[in-house]
């Protein structure tokens, strides 16, 4: 039996997503924030991927910095031995790299009065950011296109014959031997990459020092 969506819609069929190759981490944070929100709001497809259509954007999820030293905290309930002590909160939504790099900047700082007892000369090993690497995986799983087709099916009038996961991967996958496999796996990777916002908004909140925000 033939499927009733043996082609994409007109719309997919004709969009260039050549504008994630120029995704940087900030690029990549709206963008999963747009696609998290597309099951809800819609009225922005026809400005997506237009030059400069990320210019005025700011992300919707604002979390806390990755690390922060707690200055209201009560020291005088430190052991003498325990002293001078740096107390610090750790946000644990964000990556490994960021909240390292950021400890080291506010340890510098801390530094400055308090010198370290031993310096030890040598690089650091630990890492944990958001890369290139990471990105080219959401591109090669199509994780964008996915979510728009996902959003756009959702949309479709309950009357209209809707296309199934199967079309799905064909439309996505047409080279693949298992297109069905394919799409299903596309749909873990899309999961982890809107779970991801958080971890990449304190990367994004570190690299461009954007100040402080209390959640309400």
């Amino acid at each position: 039996m033939v499927s009733v969506w043996s082609e994409p819609p007109d719309w997919f069929r004709n969009k260039d997503y050549g504008y994630l190759l120029k995704l940087d981490v900030a690029g990549w944070l709206r963008e999963l924030d747009r696609c998290s929100g597309l099951g809800v709001d819609l009225s922005e497809w026809e400005s997506v991927g237009e030059p400069g259509w990320t210019d005025n954007v700011y992300p919707a999820f604002i979390g806390p910095p990755a690390v922060r030293v707690v200055d209201k905290a009560d020291q005088s309930t430190l052991h003498a031995l325990e002293q001078p002590s740096l107390l610090v909160q750790v946000y644990l939504n964000a990556p490994d790299g960021v909240i390292i790099e950021e400890f080291k900047k506010v340890l510098r700082s801390a530094r400055q009065s308090v010198p370290s007892p031993v310096s030890k000369p040598g690089p650091t090993a630990l890492s944990g950011k958001f890369t290139e690497t990471q990105f080219t995986s959401w591109i090669k799983h199509r994780i964008v296109e996915l979510c728009e087709l996902e959003a756009w099916r959702a949309k479709l009038p309950e009357d209209e014959a809707k296309p199934r996961n199967a079309d799905f991967g064909r439309w996505h996958f047409p080279a693949y031997t298992d297109p069905d496999k394919a799409v299903v796996q596309a749909r873990k990777v899309l999961a982890s990459a809107i779970k991801a916002i958080p971890a990449l908004f304190a990367q994004v909140a570190a690299d461009q020092a954007l100040p402080p925000t209390t959640p309400k």
